[in-house]
């Protein structure tokens, strides 16, 4: 039951904070004529994470209606499929990248991430909404549901294309909007604004990795790791 309640506290959340940017906010920097209105709200992985948070919680909440909860990959519904590849792959380790790197920067100078300025048009509320409540959505959502994790490789792989698509989507923006997107790779030089990407994707693969060995952990005594095919199944009782 109490999966449920966080289901659905994820859809309301990610729901109304994708209707607050596209039907609230009133930004100058998105408005037609800004010199930053390239891509609008689809230039920030905020936002793109808001999409993927609602998409997953969506699934996980009619997984958990239509679908099964099954610790074994060939008893698996495909609706649990999707929604265990999704949360590996893209919306774990996504999630806790931008609340992590956001407050992160935030708090090491906020003028790289998200200028004073901001705080007019962003109210705090809306802030967290943003950043903040996509960290302890996903840890209950693994602390609370077994997830069946893809093969190492892949699961790796997927995370990297995904950031990888994202980061080449940046230079395109700072090449025909001509700007940089966050502040912080205005000021980094060429050779640090590619070692900081890079380190960028480096941290989501570890992400991946990281929530792979909490669900492990939280979940060890229902599972182990097939050999052959890397694919965490249900121990024989």
């Amino acid at each position: 039951m109490l999966h449920l309640i966080v289901h659905i506290a994820g859809i309301v959340n990610f729901a109304y904070a994708i209707y607050w940017e596209l039907c609230i906010l009133d930004d100058p920097r998105s408005k037609p004529g800004s010199p930053r209105a390239f891509a609008g709200q689809w230039k920030y992985l905020t936002f793109l994470n808001l999409w993927l948070q609602l998409f997953y919680f969506s699934i996980s909440f009619l997984n958990s209606i239509f679908g099964s909860h099954s610790t074994e990959a060939k008893s698996a519904t495909t609706l649990q499929k999707i929604r265990d590849f999704l949360f590996s792959t893209l919306a774990f380790p996504i999630g806790q990248f931008v609340g992590f790197m956001f407050w992160g920067l935030f708090y090491i100078n906020r003028e790289l991430v998200f200028p004073a300025a901001l705080d007019k048009i962003f109210p705090n509320y809306i802030n967290h909404m943003l950043h903040t409540t996509v960290i302890p959505s996903q840890l209950l959502e693994l602390m609370l549901l077994y997830h069946l994790y893809p093969r190492k490789k892949l699961g790796i792989a997927t995370a990297f294309i995904f950031f990888a698509i994202y980061l080449t989507w940046i230079f395109i923006v700072a090449h025909f909007g001509g700007f940089w997107v966050y502040p912080i790779l205005k000021v980094l030089g060429p050779v640090q604004r590619i070692i900081f990407m890079l380190s960028c994707s480096m941290v989501g693969g570890l992400l991946y990795l990281l929530g792979e060995a909490l669900n492990n952990m939280v979940w060890s005594k229902y599972s182990h790791k097939n050999e052959d095919t890397g694919v965490i199944e249900q121990k024989n009782k």
